[in-house]
C-alpha cells in the first residue's frame, strides 16, 4: 500500500514540476547549467574589456541563488556595456529554463567588498532600474555578485499546483528513504560546509562571511576540511600532518603549526569560532 501511495504521489509530483517548467517565465536554478552560464557572463565581460586570455576564476556559488563571479587580473569597464554584456548572457532565450529572469548586480572590490556599481533587471522593463549610464570605471580588481530573485516563482496560476507537487515528493521520498538499505543513505559530499558564521565552499577552497570571501591555500583549504568535519574534537598532530602531507613524502612539524596559524587569522570575523591546541596531543576547532 505503501508503495502504491508513493508511487502515485511520485507521479504526481512530477507531473506538476513538467507543467510548472514549461509554462513558467521564470523557472527555478539549474545547477551547473547556471553556474556555466555564470562563467559565460564573466567570459562575455572580459571580452568588453578587451581582455582575450586571462581566466574567470572558478564560480562560487554563495547561496542557493546568489554567484560570485571573480576574475584572474584587474579589468575596467563601462557601465552601459557591463549592463548590456551581462543581459545577452543571461537573455531567455539563450538560457531558457534554466535561470530566472529578474536579478540583481552587484560589483564589488576585491578589497574591503564595497559595491563600486549596481543595477537590478526586472521581469519587465519598466521595473527594471539601470542607474549611472555612461560611467568609466577605472582599471582595479573587480568581482561581479549576481542575485537572482526566486520569489516570483511561487506567483501566478501555474503555479498553484506547487504544494501539491510538493508535499507528494516530500511523502514519496519519505516513503522511500525508509525502505532503501543504509548503504543508500550515503550521500555525497556537500559542496559547502558551515563554521560558525562562515560557509566554507570545498570546491572552490573559499571561506565566506557574509559579502566577504577569503581565498585559502591547497594546504589550509585541506586542514580546515579536517577540522570541519569534526568539530570540538581533538584531532591529533601525528594524523593531521599524514593526511595533508603524506603524498609529499617529507612531513616538517613545524609546517602544520605555520598553517593553523594562518587558519586563525583568516578565522577571527567570527569570535565563536577558534582552533585551539591541545597540549600534548594536537588541535580542536572550537564553535560555540
Amino acid at each position: 500500500m505503501k508503495t502504491i501511495l508513493a508511487g502515485t504521489c511520485l507521479a504526481i509530483g512530477l507531473l506538476a514540476a513538467v507543467l510548472l517548467l514549461t509554462g513558467s517565465d521564470s523557472p527555478p536554478l539549474a545547477g551547473e547549467k547556471t553556474e556555466i552560464a555564470m562563467r559565460n557572463v564573466g567570459y562575455r565581460v572580459l571580452l568588453a574589456a578587451g581582455d582575450s586570455s586571462s581566466r574567470v576564476l572558478p564560480v562560487t556559488k554563495v547561496d542557493n541563488n546568489i554567484y560570485l563571479i571573480r576574475f584572474e587580473n584587474p579589468l575596467t569597464f563601462t557601465t552601459d556595456t557591463l549592463v548590456k554584456v551581462i543581459h545577452e548572457a543571461l537573455a531567455p532565450g539563450i538560457n531558457a529554463k534554466i535561470i530566472p529572469s529578474a536579478y540583481v548586480v552587484n560589483v564589488m572590490e576585491c578589497t574591503g567588498n564595497l559595491v563600486v556599481y549596481s543595477y537590478q533587471k526586472a521581469g519587465t522593463e519598466e521595473n527594471t532600474l539601470v542607474p549611472c549610464k555612461g560611467r568609466d570605471q577605472p582599471v582595479g580588481c573587480y568581482a561581479i555578485k549576481i542575485t537572482f530573485e526566486r520569489s516570483i516563482l511561487l506567483a501566478g496560476g501555474k503555479w498553484k499546483l506547487g504544494g501539491l507537487a510538493l508535499t507528494c515528493l516530500v511523502l514519496a521520498g519519505f516513503i522511500y528513504l525508509r525502505k532503501a538499505p543504509a548503504a543508500n543513505n550515503e550521500q555525497k559530499q556537500p559542496a559547502t560546509l558551515s563554521i560558525g558564521q562562515f560557509a566554507f565552499d570545498l570546491r572552490n577552497g573559499v571561506l565566506m562571511h557574509k559579502d566577504e570571501i577569503i581565498d585559502l591555500t591547497a594546504k589550509e583549504a585541506k586542514i580546515l576540511t579536517l577540522f570541519a568535519k569534526q568539530p570540538n574534537m581533538v584531532l591529533e598532530r601525528d594524523k593531521l600532518m599524514k593526511e595533508v602531507w603524506e603524498d609529499e613524502g617529507v612531513i616538517v612539524g613545524r609546517s602544520l603549526d605555520m598553517f593553523v596559524s594562518k587558519l586563525r587569522k583568516k578565522l577571527q570575523a567570527d569570535h565563536n569560532v577558534k582552533i585551539t591546541n591541545v597540549h600534548g596531543k594536537g588541535y580542536k576547532l572550537e564553535v560555540s
